[in-house]
């Protein structure tokens, strides 16, 4: 399948069962859509990286980008994280 939302969908939809990055589901999730299984090596913890050229000084725009990135992405984190 060749989206997240694409297989999201089809396990709501009663065709198996897949592993998805947590916050591809946190409404599902809150809402009781969908349930986490507990198995062994899950969950699969990676980081993530916010990238920028270093060859000059992020712009205005770039600089308020990032901090709107990061703003939303940390309460996603820290909330799945605390459930």
């Amino acid at each position: 399948m060749s989206s997240n939302e694409t297989i999201k969908q089809s396990v709501l939809a009663g065709l198996g069962i897949a592993i998805l990055s947590q916050h591809t589901i946190a409404e599902e999730l809150h809402g009781g859509r969908l349930v986490a299984l507990k198995a062994a090596g899950l969950p699969i913890v990676r980081q993530w990286f916010l990238l920028y050229p270093t060859a000059e000084p992020p712009t205005g725009a770039s600089r308020v980008v990032h901090d709107q990135i990061v703003s939303l992405v940390r309460p996603i984190f820290e909330r799945n994280l605390s459930d």
